[in-house]
């Protein structure tokens, strides 16, 4: 299994309003956001974004939940 870091933009400066995967939406609303994969997974990932509403930053993306 692996733990993906999606970041909205090369320096944050936009902000993922959600993602939908195999027809399931998810709401996010923030700069990035986790994707867990378990071995073999494969799926489509579709990113609502709203860009340049973020201050750009060179920080690495807080802990995520």
């Amino acid at each position: 299994p692996r733990t993906l870091v999606l970041q909205a933009g090369a320096y944050g400066e936009s902000r993922i309003r959600s993602v939908t995967a195999g027809g399931a939406r998810t709401a996010v609303d923030d700069r990035a956001t986790l994707v867990h994969l378990r071995p073999g997974a494969g799926t489509h990932l579709t990113l609502a974004i709203e860009r340049y509403v973020e201050q750009p930053t060179l920080a690495f993306p807080r802990q995520m939940r």
